[in-house]
């Protein structure tokens, strides 16, 4: 059949679009709050990530002997503060690590040393961290640009014993802790945990076009509704860029990455060791989505929006995260995808405004949408690196 060329062709109405599911709102806590305020920060103290729990008295480990005597252990944390400058910006930086002992495994309990400051976070470093993996406890921006001393204290759990040092810019220190057995025991006095903030960020779009027709009439439709269907992704962009743009600890040996699988458990036991019994959630890029979901064993869907793990890790899409951007600033190989572990997102927007004018250098006529953003990812922040491989129930 020939089809006439001779009448103009009918105008209909373009595909009803389908929403794309499992993406960064669809694990978030999304508020939608009025302008106001908040348009200048967000901040909350997290209770999540700080403080332990510990048994009184401490049991002795299996291969303990209750009746002989426990020799002391000594224990040395290197606490340094750093200097960074960022966007015109002066931050104080606390790192610690333990450098004695080489391992946990020559304690002879579990002991956990805890470093707080004077910035207000406080951090739990395992004995026997690597100099690489040294812990940022605190990151805190200076009134007019000068840093000043910060007051460290270290302390450890086995008889409560804890130092205090005051460190200027550019100083460190070694703090020396013992565990002796011997010695009289008081019970651990934990911090409080540590502010967790964002700024708030604008997104917007746009269009354009000759005037004439309906155009004008919808305009702000057109512009309101491209808002709605690519925020997501934009919003996804702008916390992954955070995230990478602040450091975390890797999960893993960085020489020998693991299968799509075992890199996510990985994860998820790290965030679930750290948070106790608040779970948290994986951020993958969207490129590994198929071959997670293809085979129905690895992930569990609720009430169609969201994918979990068999533990309760929300687990994100990202279709606009960047599997080679690496938190250490180090570009990941092509055939390597970055995945990151963070507690729950918070993401807090404004109501949808709209305008619309002629531009007068173009005559064209136009319309904006844009809202307001601000993003939370809570404590802590862990990540690997993934190769693509089996990824079903017998990886």
């Amino acid at each position: 059949m020939t089809l006439s060329r001779c009448a103009p062709r009918v105008e209909i109405a373009p595909p009803t679009p389908r929403s794309r599911r499992y993406g960064l709102f669809s694990a978030a806590e999304v508020r939608e709050v009025p302008d106001g305020t908040w348009s200048h920060g967000i901040q909350y103290r997290t209770e999540s990530c700080s403080g332990s729990v510990y048994t009184w008295p401490k049991p002795c480990p299996p291969e303990c002997d209750p009746d002989c005597p426990v020799p002391p252990s000594r224990i040395t944390v290197e606490v340094v503060h750093d200097i960074e400058e960022t966007n015109f910006t002066t931050y104080s930086l606390i790192r610690a690590r333990v450098t004695e002992p080489e391992s946990a495994a020559d304690l002879p309990y579990r002991t956990v040393v805890t470093v707080d400051t004077s910035c207000g976070p406080s951090a739990d470093i395992a004995p026997g961290t690597k100099a690489e993996e040294c812990t940022t406890i605190a990151r805190r921006a200076q009134e007019g640009g000068q840093p000043k001393p910060i007051t460290v204290t270290v302390r450890e759990s086995f008889n409560g014993e804890e130092t205090t040092v005051k460190l200027a810019p550019g100083a460190s220190a070694q703090v020396i802790l013992c565990a002796d057995k011997d010695e009289p025991r008081r019970k651990v006095l934990d911090g409080i945990g540590p502010w967790i903030g964002a700024d708030p960020f604008p997104t917007y779009t746009s269009v354009h076009c000759t005037p004439g027709g309906d155009f004008a009439k919808e305009a702000r439709r057109i512009a309101r509704n491209r808002l709605m269907c690519r925020e997501e992704c934009a919003v996804e962009e702008y916390l992954w860029t955070q995230l990478a743009a602040d450091g975390g600890q890797y999960i893993g040996d960085p020489s020998a990455p693991k299968t799509i699988t075992y890199a996510m458990a990985e994860i998820e036991a790290a965030l679930m060791q750290i948070r106790g019994c608040s779970a948290g959630v994986i951020h993958v890029p969207a490129r590994l989505s198929l071959p997670l979901s293809m085979n129905g064993c690895c992930l569990i869907e609720e009430e169609g929006a969201s994918l979990r793990t068999r533990m309760g890790s929300e687990v994100v899409f990202g279709a606009c995260y960047d599997p080679r951007m690496r938190p250490d600033g180090v570009l990941a190989d092509p055939d390597l995808t970055v995945i990151i572990g963070t507690g729950p997102v918070i993401v807090q927007r404004g109501p949808i405004s709209t305008y619309e004018g002629l531009d007068k250098e173009t005559n064209d006529y136009a319309a904006v949408a844009e809202r307001t953003y601000a993003v939370i990812a809570d404590c802590p922040l862990v990540w690997t690196v993934a190769f693509p491989g089996k990824s079903n129930c017998s990886d």
